[in-house]
């Protein structure tokens, strides 16, 4: 069931949905010396070049000035509590064009790249068997965090490893500290 909510500081002129829909609600703007009816209508949205999408509201009182409003944004301020204070709105399936609330959550960037890296990026990757343990591993980035778990415990040196290791299970190096690497269909 779509569910209605008035927009922050808009408050009586655009609601957004919990599916990611943005609506003006009846009014009357004045325009110069006439008043005008607005009717109740749903709001184009629009891509922007980062591949969100984008809604242009105005305010009456701000002599109609517009404002760009990115909808994910919107949705979640309205309809998601963000207790931890993180500032940056992950989409859970990595659709951006995706809005409704429950594919919408709040995060640090340092846990959207991880969500990119580990499950996003699923798709792309291969398993990984480190040859010396017999060890299977979901992605070179799960063998990555293995191996520096096991040597390092630096979070900075997962990418690294996870490089080297894909170098070579891809025959393009012979070892990745001191282990070799292949992937698994």
């Amino acid at each position: 069931m779509e569910i209605w909510k008035d927009i922050k500081d808009f408050e009586g002129c655009y609601q957004v949905s919990n599916l990611g829909r943005i609506k003006s609600l009846n009014r009357v703007v004045k325009f110069g010396k006439q008043n005008r009816l607005v009717v109740e209508k749903i709001i184009k949205q629009h891509i922007n070049k980062n591949g969100y999408l984008n809604v242009v509201l105005y305010k009456p009182d701000t002599n109609h000035k517009a404002f760009n409003k990115m909808v994910h944004r919107l949705v979640s301020e309205t309809f998601i509590k963000n207790e931890e204070n993180k500032f940056t709105i992950n989409h859970k399936n990595g659709n951006k064009l995706d809005n409704r609330v429950y594919n919408l959550e709040w995060y640090t960037p340092h846990e959207q790249m991880l969500h990119a890296t580990y499950t996003l990026n699923k798709i792309k990757t291969k398993k990984v068997k480190c040859i010396e343990y017999q060890m299977i591993f979901e992605s070179s980035f799960k063998a990555a965090e293995w191996l520096n778990n096991k040597h390092f415990a630096n979070k900075k040196k997962i990418n690294i490893l996870a490089q080297c290791i894909r170098a070579v299970a891809r025959g393009k190096r012979k070892i990745c500290y001191k282990y070799r690497w292949k992937y698994i269909n």
